[in-house]
């Protein structure tokens, strides 16, 4: 059976686009913007072979693609620049602007995420942590805060929602309200509190005939 030359074409498109960007985009691979990267995979193989549509081609096309994580993150703030409306794309930056340690450019790009999709709680609370991570002191600032808290009203379950917003209670001086969400200072007040009791007990025990 001869197998079509489109069909092998479009294997070795497919198989050249994968091994270029698995070295760019294994960084990423625990990001929860996945879904999204594998979307524009898809979207990159077929434009690549309609585009080239031969081997030639596809060596020209091959040489213009991201060849390390930097790369990939100008070639993706280039493409917000021609459509910023992509709250994943925005979040996609700013994860891979944290990872090369630029914080500052995580922190912008997370708020031009929230911007667009203020009411996922997942996001807020990464936002958030991005300010704090670009704050010399790394305190979370007001709209930090802000965040912290909307998060926690769409999801009260937010475990890190409530943690972050207890630590920035914590660095702020605000104990009392830290210790009413189990932050490392409530907790620490509880087990004081807790150990006089428990001695307690035990020399009311002790005192029994």
């Amino acid at each position: 059976m001869v197998i079509p030359a489109t069909v092998v074409f479009a294997a070795l498109a497919t198989a050249a686009t994968l091994g270029i960007l698995r070295q760019v985009l294994w960084p990423l691979r625990r990001s929860r913007s996945w879904p999204w990267v594998v979307a524009v995979l898809g979207v990159g193989v077929l434009a690549l072979y309609r585009l080239v549509g031969t081997p030639t081609g596809l060596q020209e096309a091959a040489s213009t693609a991201p060849q390390s994580l930097d790369e990939a993150i100008v070639q993706l703030q280039a493409e917000l620049e021609r459509n910023p409306a992509q709250p994943e794309g925005w979040a996609l930056l700013a994860r891979s602007q944290a990872t090369v340690g630029n914080h500052a450019a995580a922190r912008d790009a997370y708020a031009r995420a929230v911007k667009l999709t203020p009411d996922d709680p997942a996001l807020l609370v990464d936002a958030a942590e991005a300010r704090a991570l670009a704050d010399p002191q790394r305190r979370f600032d007001a709209p930090a805060v802000a965040w912290l808290h909307h998060a926690i009203e769409l999801q009260p379950a937010n475990a890190r929602a409530t943690w972050f917003l207890g630590v920035s209670q914590r660095k702020a001086g605000q104990n009392a309200e830290a210790a009413k969400i189990g932050t490392p200072a409530g907790n620490g007040r509880r087990r004081h509190r807790a150990q006089p009791a428990r001695a307690d007990q035990r020399g009311a025990r002790r005192s029994r005939p």
